[in-house]
Order: structure tokens, then sequence, then C-alpha cells
């Protein structure tokens, strides 16, 4: 008892009249006999007891221990651990089993709303019998007003989504800059639903003074409509407008991530109208051209999709003509310099109808469940290739897609070898040609079988697309920010594929380069249209103005182009250092109304040597508030940059 006592209760217990006159002067003790109060500590409070026992020093009585702990301490004692149906470890520690929590409706219904919501499961569920058959085997005590329906889940979601829209309008308002945007449209798949989907980022400034990137879903919804600029612009501004963005009073947005069509630089554009015609920003705050950026992952599939069109196209002809001209008397295959070896695996790979081949009836080793198995059969043949894997399916919208096709064709050329050898037998011909008037003709399997020389060639399309799929890929790896990899991703991936194009082994893809390469280079001048890209190479501590004179040149370069009379020469240093001070983010930042003009040319350095990023916001702040031109935030600026 002397153990278990809360001395504060007992006091408060006795001080307090009316306690004393209902329960007596004893309230805050336990009042019962030893044997009582032993069993008592046992069932309830053993693990209290214990824990203060072995801080006042006292042994714990016989009576007060559960006769589990006793049992497994005896068990210790005998020497039993180790041996079966004996406790194998205790560690010196006894802990007490949690209980599960006490039913929660409420938690309960989120955690059916997730599982809707996150496995993509139709609201349904929550009236199946077989599901509530689950929920009441887990709690049987469950009563039938405690069962979820389709109505309570639906509200649920609903109302979540409401407070998630309201958390997310607030923490834009609070938002010390301009937000930027990602939107995408696609088609759902089965229903063919056009469907928007809206990425916000921004900035957050957390309490102590740090700054946390912030992305969050904005919208996901269902496009009405055409898909003009006009309506999509309308759609996005509807949205903008619903997490704070945008409204009728103010503007926080920045600039916005799209893919390369038409109609989103058409979607910007009416944004921008709209906004001009609220009053909210004017034509020079907010253009469309210098807002509107180009996704870069998207642009090198570009690249990647010319490339192969170029490949496709040319062995189209070449396959057509060769495919009539096959006599299956002659020995070797179609290929023998008259058909393109990457058309060939596209063919044998790809389940599709290729109506360049000019045939009506197509079957690749993909084609159906009983072509897969014979494919994985000789795959089980190679060990040293492990699990039986499918090649990924080539297209256009499938980002990676061609360089897996190629890569892991490459992979198996034994078991496609192999398949191509037997699938005569199996499947019988590959094709069959029906000219009008004339008889039918059967292509035989075999006339598709790659020899070493064709593999080579495989590897080396495989090289040339993997150099695009890494930077590609570079976006997927990480949830921080890329923007300022987009010039050097570019300008390597340009570097690579132009070596590749005057490389000799690679002369028979020479002409797929040139185009793929055109639309790398056409993409990489519209850079120029805005300063985002120059802004956040500087801003990054990896690169700073060292990449773009490394790169670009500086003022040696500019002076040798003039000497060498060449027209419209730029020393890029100087010019990026004109866009960085043109900026006017660091007296936004810190509340300073005004700075000094970006062509105001500061005096001598100040003599502070506070150069240190973790020093830099608190110098910052206060060179504004001073907002003097020898010792403001353009100052501070150049201390960094010259770091």
């Amino acid at each position: 008892m002397r153990v278990l006592t809360d001395h504060s209760l007992v006091k408060e217990s006795r001080d307090d009249p009316e306690v004393v006159q209902t329960k007596g002067r004893c309230a805050g003790f336990y009042k019962g006999g030893n044997s009582s109060l032993r069993s008592h500590i046992a069932s309830f409070h053993y693990k209290e007891y214990s824990r203060k026992c072995k801080k006042a020093g006292i042994e714990e009585n016989h009576h007060a221990i559960p006769d589990d702990i006793k049992e497994a301490r005896e068990a210790v004692e005998k020497g039993s651990v180790g041996q079966k149906g004996g406790q194998r470890t205790l560690d010196g520690v006894v802990k007490k089993v949690q209980r599960p929590t006490a039913f929660c409706p409420m938690e309960l219904l989120q955690r059916v709303m997730q599982h809707v919501v996150c496995c993509d499961e139709p609201l349904a569920v929550a009236d199946a019998v077989t599901f509530r058959n689950v929920l009441i085997t887990m709690r049987p005590k469950t009563v039938k007003s405690e069962l979820l329906t389709y109505s309570t889940v639906r509200s649920h979601i609903t109302n979540t989504f409401v407070d998630y829209m309201t958390r997310l309008k607030e923490d834009i308002s609070r938002a010390p800059g301009a937000v930027n945007t990602m939107g995408d449209t696609w088609t759902a798949p089965h229903t063919s639903d056009p469907m928007f989907g809206l990425l916000v980022v921004w900035i957050d400034i957390q309490p102590d003074g740090t700054w946390v990137y912030r992305d969050e879903v904005a919208a996901f919804h269902k496009i009405l409509g055409d898909h003009g600029g006009a309506n999509l612009g309308r759609y996005l501004l509807l949205f903008l407008d619903r997490c704070g963005v945008t409204s009728r009073a103010h503007s926080k947005l920045g600039h916005m991530t799209n893919d390369n069509a038409s109609n989103n630089l058409s979607s910007v554009k009416e944004v921008q109208r709209r906004l001009i015609k609220r009053g909210v920003v004017t034509r020079g705050e907010f253009n469309a051209n210098e807002r509107n950026l180009s996704c870069f992952r998207h642009v090198i599939q570009l690249g990647i999709e010319d490339f192969m069109e170029e490949i496709m196209s040319k062995a189209a002809v070449a396959t057509k003509q060769a495919i009539w001209d096959y006599d299956p008397e002659d020995e070797g295959n179609l290929i023998n310099g008259a058909l393109d070896v990457i058309a060939i695996i596209r063919t044998l790979t790809v389940k599709r109808r290729a109506d360049h081949l000019a045939y009506s009836r197509c079957i690749c080793i993909q084609a159906s469940g009983q072509c897969k198995q014979v494919f994985w059969c000789f795959q089980l043949e190679h060990p040293q290739l492990g699990n039986a894997r499918n090649i990924p399916l080539h297209n256009n919208t499938c980002w990676g897609c061609a360089h897996g096709m190629l890569d892991v064709s490459f992979e198996l050329q034994d078991p496609i070898t192999l398949f191509v050898e037997h699938a005569d037998a199996k499947f019988g011909p590959i094709t069959t040609l029906r000219p009008k008037g004339g008889p039918t003709r059967d292509i035989p399997w075999s006339a598709f079988k790659l020899k070493k020389p064709d593999w080579i060639r495989v590897r080396l399309c495989a090289e040339i697309i993997e150099d695009a799929n890494d930077y590609q890929q570079i976006c997927s790896s990480t949830r921080s920010p890329t923007l300022h990899q987009v010039i050097p991703v570019l300008e390597n991936l340009a570097t690579r594929w132009e070596v590749k194009a005057k490389n000799t082994k690679f002369e028979p893809f020479h002409d797929a380069l040139e185009k793929g390469l055109a639309k790398i280079n056409k993409y990489y001048k519209k850079l120029d249209n805005t300063d985002v890209y120059i802004l956040a190479l500087l801003l990054h501590p990896y690169y700073k103005p060292d990449y773009i004179e490394s790169e670009w040149g500086s003022q040696a370069e500019y002076d040798a182009d003039v000497a060498a009379g060449e027209l419209n020469p730029i020393n890029w240093t100087a010019h990026a250092q004109s866009i960085t001070e043109k900026a006017h983010y660091w007296p936004l930042r810190f509340g300073c109304p005004s700075a000094p003009a970006a062509n105001d040319e500061p005096n001598a350095v100040s003599g502070s040597n506070n150069t240190r990023v973790d020093d830099y916001d608190r110098a910052g702040a206060a060179h504004l508030r001073n907002a003097h031109a020898e010792d403001g935030w353009k100052t501070e600026l150049r201390h960094y940059l010259d770091d």
C-alpha cells in the first residue's frame, strides 16, 4: 500500500470537505484486506507495482505477481530456456501485452475511406455482405447501426476533401512568394474520360524560419467539352480560384509547367487574359510566353519519338517490299540489309497489327497466353537470365518503353531465337499475304530470325536511347525541385547524340539521330522565353555562375567573338548576372517596399565578411531594410555568387 499510494491524491482527498463528507478521510487509500489488495495489484497494477518496488528497493510480494509471470520466472530458474514449451527470452524486463484500443466508429470510417480511395475500390464495397462479415468477425459485438454504408463512406470522402481544400487554401494564403503549378491531361482507361490533374508548388516558411518545399494536389477533375486552349484555361483558372492561388482580388500565380502541346500554351494565354480582365495583374506582370514552362521530360520523349519514327518510317517501305519479294525457298531471312532490325524487334514483340507490313493477320511473341507460356519456357532454359519476363511494349505514351523493349530483347536474345525457330511448328506462319486475285502466301517465323550482327545493331540502338532514358528518369528519382537541371540535361543529351551522329559505329542511325536532335534543339531554343532557368542555375550552390562561364563563355569569349566579327555577340556571364539583378524576389521576401534599381551600380563591397548561408537571410533582411545601394540586396547576391 505504501508503494502505490499517491500522496498528492491522498492530500487532496483529505483537504476536500466534500470528499471527506461523502467518502471519509481515507478516500485516497485502498480499503480492504491484504490478500484482496495483492490480487488487485496482480490483476491491474503489476507494471506500476513492479516499477515502484524496484525504485524503493522493496522485494515484490509473491501474491502480487501475475501467474503467467511467476510461471515464466520459474521456467527460467529451472533452466528450461531454449527447450520446447519453455520461455525463450525474458531479458529481465516484464512487458504487459498491449490490449486493443477501444472500438471507434470514426476510426473505422477513416480506415475504410482510405481503403476505398487508395485501392481504387468502389464505394459499394461498404454495402457488400462479405465486407460486412469481415468487420463483424473482427468485432462480434458490432451492431447494425455501427456498420458502414455507401452513403456514409461517400459523405466522409466528400467532407474530408472539403477539409483538405480548406487547409490547402489557408496554407497557400500564408505563402510568402508565388505559387507554381504543374498540370496535365490524359484519358482514363476503359471509360476514356478526359481527366485534368493539377499540382501546386510553393515555398513554405515554418515558425522557426525554416524554408520547406511544399507540393500538393489541387485538382483531379473530369474535363467536359473540347480540349482547346480556351476551355482548358477556363478549367485551370477555376481550379486555381478554388485553392486560393487566384481570386477576383489577387493572384499568387507564378510559373506553369505543362507538356509541349500547343493547346497548353493557349490555356496559359487564356488564364492571362482572364487575370488581366479581372484587374489583378497587368500584361507586363504576367506574360504567358514567359510563365509557361515546358516539361523537359516530355521534351526528351519527343526527341525519342522522332528518333524511332525515322527508323520505323524508313523500315516501313523496305519491309513491305521485302515481304512481297520474299521467297521461302531462299536461305536466309528477310533482313539481309533490306529490312531494319529494329522494325523486326518491334514486330516480334509488340502486340499490335502492323499495317505497314502489309498483312492482315499477325502473331507475335506476346500475342496470346499460349505464346507467352512458350516464351517463358525458353527463358527458363537459361537460368542465368533469372525469372521469366515479358518484353515491354513500345508506344509513344509510355515513357522509357522504347529503351525497355530494346534492352530486354537484347538480354533475351537466346530465348527469342529459340522461339522463332520453333514457332512455325507450334503456331503456324507469322502472317499470311492475301493479294487481290492471287494465291495466298505464308510468311514463316524463320524469315525473322536474327543473327549476331543484327543483335549488335539492337544494342547500338539501345545505347542511343539509353542516353535519353537516363536523363528522362531524373525527375522520377526525387521529389526535390529539378528546374536547375533542365539546361545541363538538354545540353548533355544533345552533346552525346551529336558525338554518336559523327561516329561511324552508329552510321545506320545517323539520320534518326539528326531528327531527334532537331526536336531537342527546337525546345532548347524556347528556353530563352523565360529567365527562370538561368535564375535556377545561378541560385543553385553547385552551379552558381560557374556552369554558364565554363559552358557558354565569359568576357574573354565575348572579346574573341567581337574580334572575329561575330554578329550579335553576347557576354553570357554578364547576361546571367543582369537577369538575376532584375528579379524582385529579395525585396518581396523581406518585406522591403523598394530596392535599388537594377541598373544602379553598387559602390565598393561592404567590409562585412559574412558570406555563410546560415547568416544570409539575417544579414540580407538588415541590408534590405537599410536599402542602401552600397550595402543592399545586390551586394549580398554578389557575395553569394562570388563565394
